[in-house]
C-alpha cells in the first residue's frame, strides 16, 4: 500500500493528479488509507479517471492485488453533469452512490442526519433483549446488564455523532423498561424516576449515564481535539472549509454544513467555557476578556473598577523588570478574592513559546470525559448525602451483618536522605497545599554530598492543585540554584508525576507551562538530574514549605539554616557518617 500511496503522490506532485480542496491553496487530499481500504479524490473528469485506472491496474500488476470492481464505491459532487457521471463509470467500473452508507460501524453521510438513521443502534438494543429474559434474572442482574452491555452499545456511535434528544430519549427508554422488568405483554411502573437512577452510585443512585449529556460530553472532546492540535489533517480540512482562522473563535455556526460541524457548535458555548490558556508567551491571549486563570475564568469579572477603566491592562503592564508578577499593580485592578489564583499562574515570557489551549478542571489540564461530563449534567447531581458514604463502605461478615470496613495502617517507613555523588550538589524541593484553606506554599534547600547547608527558601505561591505546587517548587528552585552558579545538580522530590511529565517524550507539548518552563532549565549548559526520594527523605524540603509566609508572595530566601531545620539537618548528617 505504501507503494501506491507514493505512485499517487507522485502523480499529484507532476500535475498528472488533480486532488480535491476544501479551499484555494487548501491542504491537498488525493488519498486517505486505513487498513487495506482506501479512499481516493480527484477531480471529475475522464482524464483524471483514466489516471486512476492506470495507477491502480499498475499497482496490481506489480504487487499481485487486484481492486474489487464489487466492493469498490464512487460518490460524486451534487454539480457533477449526467454524461461525466457515465464516462467516469465506465472507465472505473465502480458502483455509483449517493452516499458511502456506514464505515466500521458509523454511519457516512453528507445530508442532514434524521432521526431514521439512528434507528441501527435501536435495533441492536433491542436484538440484545431477545436473548434474555428478564423474568429469570434478579434487579440487580438487570442493573449489571444495562450497564455493562445496553448503556455501552451507544457509546461507540456517540463519539462522532449528534444524537438526537428523541433518539436518546429511546434509548433510555429501552434501558429503563428492562431495568423494572417491563415488557410490551406485561408493563410495569418504574418505580424510581430516571434523574435518580443517573446519580453516581455514591450519591444514591445507580451509576448510569444520561444518554444527551454523555453524547455532549464526547462531542466536547471531539471540539478540545479541534482547538488543541490544529496540525491534525481532519482539523486543518474543517478550519479550511469553514474558514475558522482563530484558534478559539467565540462562534463556528454555520447554514450550510456537516452533520460533525452541526454536533460542533452545538456544544461550542460549553466546550469555550471548559477550555482556557496555558500561557507560553502571552501573545494570543487577552488579559482581561480570555481565560488563562482556570479556577477564576475571565478576568473582568473581578476588576475593582467598571471594565472601560480596566481595558487596557496588558500582560507587560503587571510584571516586573525581572518577569514576575508585580504584587502591587495586581491589588490595584483585581479583587482580594482573585489576587491569589491569579499568583498561582506563572506568568508569560518571551521564552515560553506559544499559549497553548487547556482542559480547565483537570490538575494535568488535558481533557478528561468524566469532567466535561459531570460539566454537561449538572443539574442531575444531587448533593451528597453522607449516609450514602458509609453504606458503600461496610463490609459483610459471615455472623450475617454489616460492619464497618476497618483498615490497619501500617508504620511509617522512615528512610533518611540520600545524598548524591561526589562533585555534585543536592536540591531538594517540596510543595504543600493546605486542606482547610487551600493555600500553596512551596520550599528547597541545596547542599553538598557531605550535607553541608548552601541555602534554602519558601515561598507563597497562592491558591493552586498540590501537582503545580510541586512543579512551582522544582521551578523556583532550579532559579535559584542557575543563579547561584551550580553546575552539577540532582534534584530530589517526592511527587512521581513531576518525573513522568517532564521525562516524557513530548516534554515539549506539554499543556502545563511550568514543566514546559523547567524543561528549558535542563536544555541550558549545566548538569541536572531529576529523582523520586520517599517522603521521609524529604522531610528538609517539607518543613521548608510549612513556614512560608502566607500573608505575602515574597520569596524567602535563607543562607543560614534556620531553627526548624538544624534537627533535620543533623539527622541526616548523622546517618551519613554511619
Amino acid at each position: 500500500m505504501d507503494r501506491l500511496g507514493h505512485s499517487i503522490t507522485d502523480a499529484v506532485n507532476s500535475g498528472d493528479w488533480t486532488p480535491f480542496r476544501f479551499a484555494r491553496n487548501g491542504t491537498a487530499l488525493s488519498h486517505l488509507f486505513f487498513a487495506d481500504d482506501l479512499v481516493l479524490y480527484a477531480k471529475a473528469d475522464t482524464e483524471q479517471a483514466r489516471r486512476i485506472a492506470n495507477i491502480l491496474n499498475l499497482f496490481g500488476a506489480s504487487s499481485g492485488h487486484r481492486v474489487s470492481s464489487r466492493k469498490s464505491q464512487i460518490l460524486f459532487s451534487s454539480n457533477t453533469p449526467s454524461h461525466i457521471l457515465q464516462e467516469i463509470g465506465d472507465i472505473l467500473g465502480f458502483q455509483r452512490v449517493e452516499n458511502f452508507g456506514r464505515y466500521l460501524g458509523v454511519p457516512v453521510l453528507s445530508n442532514r442526519l434524521r432521526c431514521s438513521d439512528f434507528d441501527f443502534i435501536l435495533d441492536n438494543l433491542r436484538k440484545k433483549l431477545n436473548g434474555w429474559s428478564s423474568r429469570s434474572l434478579s434487579m440487580a442482574g438487570r442493573i449489571t446488564l444495562a450497564k455493562a452491555v445496553l448503556s455501552a452499545i451507544p457509546v461507540y456511535y456517540m463519539q462522532t455523532m449528534m444524537f438526537p434528544k428523541r433518539v436518546c430519549h429511546a434509548i433510555e427508554g429501552i434501558i429503563r423498561r428492562f431495568i423494572w422488568g417491563s415488557t410490551s405483554a406485561a408493563p410495569k411502573v418504574s418505580l424510581v424516576n430516571w434523574e435518580s437512577i443517573c446519580q453516581p452510585i455514591q450519591r444514591g443512585g445507580l451509576g448510569f449515564r444520561n444518554v444527551y449529556s454523555q453524547n455532549q460530553a464526547f462531542i466536547q472532546k471531539l471540539g478540545f481535539l479541534f482547538i488543541s492540535n490544529p496540525q491534525a489533517l481532519w482539523v486543518r480540512c474543517l478550519r479550511e472549509k469553514y474558514r475558522i482562522h482563530d484558534a478559539m473563535p467565540s462562534s463556528i455556526a454555520q447554514n450550510s454544513c456537516s452533520s460533525l460541524w452541526r454536533a460542533l457548535s452545538k456544544v461550542w458555548e460549553a466546550l469555550l467555557s471548559n477550555v482556557a490558556w496555558s500561557l507560553g508567551n502571552g501573545h494570543s491571549v487577552n488579559f482581561l476578556t480570555d481565560i488563562w486563570v482556570p479556577a477564576l475564568g475571565p478576568l473582568r469579572d473581578y476588576a475593582r473598577d467598571s471594565l472601560d477603566a480596566t481595558n487596557h491592562v496588558s500582560f507587560d503592564s503587571v510584571l516586573t523588570a525581572n518577569g514576575d508578577w508585580d504584587v502591587a499593580k495586581l491589588a490595584q485592578i483585581f479583587t482580594e478574592d482573585a489576587l491569589p489564583y491569579i499568583i498561582g499562574v506563572k506568568p508569560p515570557s518571551p521564552q515560553g513559546g506559544s499559549d497553548r489551549c487547556i482542559w480547565r478542571w483537570t490538575n494535568h489540564h488535558g481533557f478528561e470525559l468524566k469532567s466535561a461530563y459531570d460539566r454537561c449534567a449538572p443539574l442531575i447531581l444531587e448533593e451528597t448525602d453522607p449516609i450514602w458514604n458509609q453504606i458503600w463502605k461496610l463490609q459483610y461478615y459471615n455472623d450475617g451483618w454489616l460492619h464497618p470496613m476497618q483498615t490497619v495502617n501500617a508504620p511509617p517507613r522512615t528512610i533518611p536522605w540520600r545524598n548524591p555523588e561526589h562533585g555534585c550538589l543536592c536540591l531538594n524541593v517540596d510543595g504543600a497545599v493546605s486542606l482547610n484553606t487551600g493555600k500553596a506554599t512551596i520550599g528547597g534547600l541545596l547542599r553538598d554530598t557531605a550535607g553541608n547547608f548552601i541555602f534554602c527558601f519558601s515561598k507563597y505561591i497562592g491558591f493552586t492543585n498540590s501537582l503545580h505546587a510541586e512543579l512551582w517548587a522544582l521551578y523556583v528552585g532550579l532559579q535559584l540554584a542557575w543563579d547561584h552558579g551550580v553546575n552539577f545538580l540532582q534534584i530530589q522530590t517526592d511527587c512521581k508525576r513531576v518525573l513522568e511529565l517532564l521525562h516524557d517524550t513530548n516534554v515539549d507539548s506539554c499543556p502545563i507551562s511550568l514543566v514546559r518552563s523547567i524543561h528549558q532549565f535542563w536544555r541550558r549548559a549545566w548538569y541536572v538530574d531529576l529523582i523520586w526520594v520517599p517522603r521521609s527523605s524529604n522531610q528538609v524540603a517539607d518543613s521548608m514549605a510549612r513556614i512560608a509566609n502566607c500573608s505575602s508572595f515574597d520569596l524567602l530566601f535563607f543562607s543560614d539554616p534556620s531553627a526548624q531545620l538544624h534537627d533535620v539537618l543533623t539527622t541526616d548528617a548523622l546517618v551519613l557518617s554511619l
